[in-house]
């Protein structure tokens, strides 16, 4: 990889908004897709773009807290609590035993979460020692495509069951955080390799179509049309499965009836954004029409007072009792944050702030050194015992402080 590092400075509200305003004029102007004869101009129709880690110093409080996380489970996780410390993404394989468990696949989306969020955490704070654990298994990856340009565990490769490429998604977040600060041709051309030779469908099941994230990513640096025509064909494919809710509940009657969401939290807010960034590189309105109605079903029927929707794994209701999965709190402010850079309209990031501090700090230590599951705003006790989730069925231990309260 080519090493375009930026020296960080740090930046006021001021200089932000300027910046931001600057960043989307250029837009048009700063080429990042580059082809054998030369630089090709990829249009964004995004009121913002993203800007790279290493352009961002925090101070103050937020950095003390930062320190806290690359302290204590940033660090520790992957030795008080499988599989984080285990070798997936990094030369790890699955047994022919371990294959025939039903969640065999659940090791490689697990590590992936940790490393994406402390090599976040890391790149953040020039933290290096962590930086170089966490980044090990993304260049790993990249490093070790097998002839056809697969990237990944062999294992994986040939796809079964509903989550073969959901994993993908999350890793390769990881590997484009680490590109955008250090220069990202040659992970964009690694993984447009990957998706273009791929024998998998990412239409269905219904996360793999979460790979057009990183699809468009690879494509806004490359310039290679065929990933611009393999992540619309396939939105286009998944859209006629979409009917079923648990394959998003995003059939477009459904999203533009404006009705509750009936659907797992996580894979609706990682789905419902997807338009959004297809819009970015298409301007075609309909896109961008139909995230905003799939966002509004969420703000208008399942908004706690804590800034997140009421998420106990599947979308709930808005009464004392109901509460949130960590899990979402990442993953709606994730979504949010592509709705910002699309529009341009600041409520998208007072939402993102609302949730962060608000519905993220609570269901936190303040040490960093144990988390929750399950979070309300009107919980009062989080013990083993302290349960009052509205479905019974849902463990009571997982509204308790645990180091990986996902996994005992």
């Amino acid at each position: 990889m080519t090493d375009d590092r930026q020296v960080a400075q740090p930046m006021g509200r001021r200089g932000f908004l300027r910046g931001a305003v600057y960043g989307s004029a250029a837009l048009w102007l700063e080429p990042k897709a580059w082809t054998e004869n030369g630089p090709v101009t990829v249009y964004k129709h995004s009121a913002f773009d993203e800007m790279s880690l290493g352009c961002i110093a925090s101070e103050g409080w937020l950095r003390l807290y930062l320190k806290k996380q690359a302290d204590q489970l940033g660090s520790h996780l992957p030795e008080v609590s499988e599989p984080f410390g285990g070798e997936y993404w990094n030369g790890r394989e699955a047994s022919a035993a371990e294959k025939r468990i039903e969640d065999w696949w659940w090791p490689w989306e697990q590590r992936p979460y940790w490393i994406d969020g402390a090599l976040r955490c890391a790149m953040l704070l020039k933290d290096e020692r962590l930086l170089a654990r966490t980044s090990a298994p993304v260049r790993f990856t990249l490093d070790h495509p097998d002839a056809s340009g697969y990237l990944g565990p062999v294992c994986m490769k040939t796809p079964t069951g509903d989550y073969s490429r959901w994993p993908h998604t999350i890793l390769f977040r990881a590997a484009m955080a680490l590109a955008d600060e250090h220069g990202g041709r040659a992970t964009a051309e690694r993984l447009a390799a990957h998706y273009l030779a791929d024998v998998a469908d990412y239409a269905l099941p219904v996360r793999n179509i979460t790979n057009l994230e990183a699809m468009l990513w690879a494509y806004e640096r490359t310039g290679n049309k065929r990933l611009l025509a393999l992540a619309e064909r396939s939105w286009a494919q998944f859209l006629r499965s979409a009917p079923d809710n648990e394959h998003g509940d995003m059939a477009v009657e459904r999203v533009m009836g404006g009705g509750p969401v009936n659907c797992h939290g996580v894979t609706y807010a990682e789905i419902s954004k997807l338009p959004a960034i297809l819009y970015t590189y298409t301007g075609k309105r309909e896109y961008l029409e139909f995230a905003l109605a799939a966002q509004r079903r969420v703000l208008d029927h399942h908004m706690l007072v804590d800034g997140v929707p009421s998420t106990s794994e599947h979308y709930g209701g808005t009464t004392a009792r109901d509460v949130h999965e960590t899990c979402d709190i990442s993953d709606h402010t994730w979504s949010w944050g592509d709705l910002l850079a699309v529009t341009g309209d600041g409520a998208w990031g007072d939402r993102i702030e609302r949730a962060c501090m608000n519905a993220g700090l609570g269901a936190l230590r303040k040490d960093w050194k144990a988390l929750q599951y399950f979070s309300g705003p009107n919980q009062i006790l989080a013990t083993a015992t302290a349960n009052y989730l509205p479905d019974p069925l849902l463990a009571a231990e997982m509204m308790a402080f645990q180091p990986n309260p996902g996994h005992h």
